[in-house]
């Protein structure tokens, strides 16, 4: 049996080779005004850009998420939900 979803998703990855996010900051990475570097100063700025980028992200109905990468940096990782015009569905679904 072939199913095609009605949805499929995109994900798209940012990856740096930076020092990371330390592992006290990343479950408020997210959240307003979270501001504190890797040494745990404050930084410039006011903390709201992912704070922003996660909003923008959910009201398109996705996820946006971040983690340390095992050799190095961290991963930023979006997914969106990519809804599928009936005709795409059959079409996708007769190949």
């Amino acid at each position: 049996t072939f199913y095609v979803s009605s949805t499929a998703s995109l994900r798209i990855e940012f990856r740096d080779t930076g020092p990371g996010i330390p592992a006290a900051v990343l479950p408020r990475l997210f959240e307003k005004f979270a501001t504190v570097d890797v040494e745990g100063r404050n930084r410039n700025g006011t903390g709201l850009g992912l704070y922003l980028c996660k909003r923008i992200v959910e009201r398109h109905g996705g996820t946006i998420d971040a983690q340390n990468n095992r050799t190095g940096g961290a991963i930023f990782a979006v997914i969106i939900p990519i809804y599928l015009k009936t005709s795409e569905r059959q079409s996708a679904a007769q190949a």
